[in-house]
């Protein structure tokens, strides 16, 4: 992922719209979380600020095998 797929997702969300990513990669999840500040258009929330979705199967496997999720909520947001 790099910043132009990020605006491209965020130029597709309606204003206040949400953006959800969870992974179990800590390199990928570092990288995000650097990624994410440079993009005007999408601010980051707490995780906990809303109520999360249901679990993937894919997380309930990687968080049974004792992986760590690092979890991403972004709000997309008017640029001025």
């Amino acid at each position: 992922m790099d910043g132009t797929f990020l605006e491209t997702l965020a130029s597709r969300l309606e204003d206040d719209g949400l953006l959800r990513i969870a992974t179990d990669h800590p390199g990928y999840a570092e990288e995000l979380a650097t990624l994410v500040l440079t993009v005007p258009s999408l601010e980051p929330l707490p995780w906990e600020s809303l109520p999360p979705p249901p679990p993937t199967h894919y997380e309930l496997k990687y968080r049974g095998e004792g992986r760590a999720i690092r979890r991403f909520l972004l709000r997309r947001c008017a640029v001025v």
